[in-house]
């Protein structure tokens, strides 16, 4: 989504695969002032016909395949209910994560 106002809540999104890039259950772009609730993101799987052999490859603009449940991007307002905000499953993979950008000390 990209330039929204307003709340999204009781969503569940799965079921997501890319063969050769990135899979996002939820992508929030730039604009956005939003808060997200009770939002349920499982079985995210990216560049799923690739093998490791292939990474090392990629030239841009081909990015090495990362899956999000939820990605947000920069220039934008979210706000995440503390208790359920984003709940993500345990089935989201590809050969990088938006969780491995996390700094540890944000954990």
């Amino acid at each position: 989504i990209d330039y929204a106002q307003g709340t999204l809540s009781n969503i569940q999104i799965e079921g997501i695969e890319s063969y050769n890039g990135e899979a996002n259950g939820l992508t929030v772009y730039k604009g956005c002032d939003i808060s997200l609730e009770n939002i349920q993101v499982d079985n995210i799987h990216a560049g799923t016909q690739l093998t490791d052999d292939d990474i090392p490859g990629l030239a841009m603009p081909n990015l090495t395949p990362r899956a999000c449940g939820v990605d947000i991007r920069d220039d934008t307002i979210v706000n995440i209910v503390e208790d359920n905000g984003i709940i993500n499953g345990d089935d989201i993979a590809g050969f990088e994560t938006c969780y491995d950008e996390i700094p540890e000390d944000e954990d």
